[in-house]
């Protein structure tokens, strides 16, 4: 049987009178890549927050190895990887002291271990020692996301929530770091959770995908029966707008779109083959 490292049970998220995550369920399963998807604003950041313990949950739980998410008491086994490499980096520490900070809060206090561990990490990560002591503006955002990586695996964590990691990065960047994580995953034996806006990433990188909208999860399968066979009208339209590798496909794709209907009362998260959940 497979273990659940993560289970997020009926998660709701108030901002004042402001909804935005509604009521979603899902689980991660040790070992796994679940890639969480959709638009700007549908409450994928907000429910990767929520499980490294950045806020707290208005309601429902969140359950890390059977435990629930505390903010006030987050566990370390958690880490995030965030957007923008340039702004969740300390412009005044070196790379030495950002990606030793998590080690020196954990009690290491040993320079000399500190730097083992930095620089074995660095290595991992595709980055030189030499580099250790320069400051993130000397980076390009590549490297930046590197040292951001190298920051949260120094922690040894069992789950780690990437936000969007290559979004903020060039093309033929974002897919050095895709290749990397991926290396790392298969290193490390982590379990990771995917958030994302672009399909194409998703689905390379990731064994099951779950699907957003206005706060709510309309869909969840695996990577390859969610793009065989897509059921709810917003994923459809969400797949419809992948590019085509092909400039001949390409320019005869169709676009669906998606037309949001009122929301129905009576809607519910149903299993409707063995693994493929649609919101209907």
């Amino acid at each position: 049987m497979d273990e659940m490292l993560l289970e997020v049970r009926h998660y709701t998220q108030h901002f004042g009178k402001f909804k935005a995550v509604d009521d979603i369920s899902f689980s991660v399963k040790k070992g796994e890549v679940f890639g969480l998807v959709g638009e700007s604003g549908c409450g994928k950041t907000t429910t990767g927050r929520a499980i490294v313990g950045l806020q707290p949950v208005t309601e429902g739980k969140i359950l890390f190895a059977g435990k629930p998410i505390r903010k006030k008491r987050p566990t370390t086994q958690i880490q995030m990887i965030f957007q923008d490499p340039m702004a969740s980096l300390d412009g005044r520490m070196t790379v030495r002291e950002i990606i030793a900070e998590g080690l020196r809060i954990k009690g290491i206090k040993d320079r000399k271990v500190l730097d083992e561990k930095v620089y074995a990490m660095m290595a991992l990560v595709g980055l030189s020692r030499e580099q250790a002591s320069r400051y993130p503006h000397e980076f390009s955002g590549g490297q930046r996301q590197r040292i951001g990586i190298a920051r949260s695996l120094i922690m040894e964590p069992k789950l780690l929530i990437a936000d969007e990691p290559v979004s903020a990065l060039d093309v033929s960047i974002q897919a050095q770091v895709i290749n990397l994580l991926q290396d790392l995953k298969e290193k490390l034996g982590l379990t990771v959770l995917f958030i994302a806006h672009d399909l194409s990433v998703v689905k390379y990188f990731s064994d099951r995908i779950g699907v957003m909208y206005m706060g709510k999860l309309v869909e969840l399968a695996e990577s390859e029966e969610l793009f065989k066979n897509p059921l709810h009208p917003y994923t459809k339209s969400l797949l419809s707008a992948v590019p085509i590798p092909d400039p001949r496909r390409e320019k005869n794709r169709v676009r669906i779109p998606y037309e949001p209907v009122c929301s129905d009362p009576s809607a519910a998260f149903r299993e409707v083959t063995p693994g493929h959940w649609v919101l209907s």
